[in-house]
């Protein structure tokens, strides 16, 4: 789409939550919610029961993609976020994620917007 200059991302940690989901279920109402924080549309998903119990999900979405990473030998979530939608706010998905999983800590290891072109397109 013409008018986008960047793509945002964002790898959100959770670690010590209080809760994680451990159904494929949990796992897809969770990245479906992150999607409607985020206002973006997920054209396909897909999910990974790792033989310890960890779930990876990926979402393919509209606007690029989220993943999400359960180690719950760990008690921890990693959360990753691509999006070239101006209006997603990584801020309002953080808090969903700290209200929802009461994480001892969460930290945002990486944030910050890529350019889509190197030089003003005429």
């Amino acid at each position: 789409m013409i008018g986008r200059e960047f793509e945002k991302e964002a790898t959100i940690a959770l670690y010590n939550c209080k809760y994680l989901p451990n159904t494929r279920k949990e796992v897809d109402e969770i990245g479906r919610d992150l999607a409607s924080k985020l206002d973006v549309t997920i054209v396909r998903s897909d999910f990974y029961q790792h033989p310890g119990g960890g779930i990876t999900a990926t979402y393919i979405i509209e606007e690029s993609l989220i993943a999400i990473d359960t180690w719950p030998e760990y008690g921890t979530m990693i959360v990753r976020i691509s999006t070239c939608n101006p209006n997603s706010d990584f801020e309002k998905a953080k808090d969903y994620l700290k209200r929802k999983f009461k994480p001892e800590k969460i930290i945002t290891y990486h944030y910050g917007e890529i350019p889509l072109y190197l030089s003003k397109q005429k």
